[in-house]
């Protein structure tokens, strides 16, 4: 595995962290959530994971792109999809360190 090349592009007046690694770009979802909260952009991603077609949606891209997916572990994120972050786990993303982190997402 080679060692991931660091970026960062400008959109819209907000730097973006592109990471590089083996040939596959990954944004940096909190400089992406600064755009629209320049002050809380954890506010605007643990809404964005409460949503159930968020939940689905990256349980389907973890199916696909995901050899060590654990459907299982996955079920208890998708049946609390759309509770509040106070009484969830799937809605917090701060608070599933327990659980393995998402293929797609990775987290600075």
């Amino acid at each position: 595995m080679s060692k991931p090349k660091k970026t960062v592009v400008a959109v819209q007046g907000t730097a973006i962290v592109v990471l590089n690694q083996n040939n596959q770009d990954y944004l940096a979802l909190t400089d992406l959530a600064r755009y629209r909260n320049s002050q809380e952009p954890l506010a605007v991603i643990n809404n964005w994971m409460r949503g159930r077609s968020t939940i689905e949606f990256l349980g389907l891209w973890e199916r696909l792109s995901n050899p060590d997916f654990k459907p299982l572990e996955f079920e208890r994120f998708r049946s609390e999809a759309g509770s509040t972050c106070a009484h969830s786990r799937a809605g917090c993303p701060s608070r599933s360190s327990s659980a393995e982190a998402p293929y797609s997402i990775w987290k600075r």
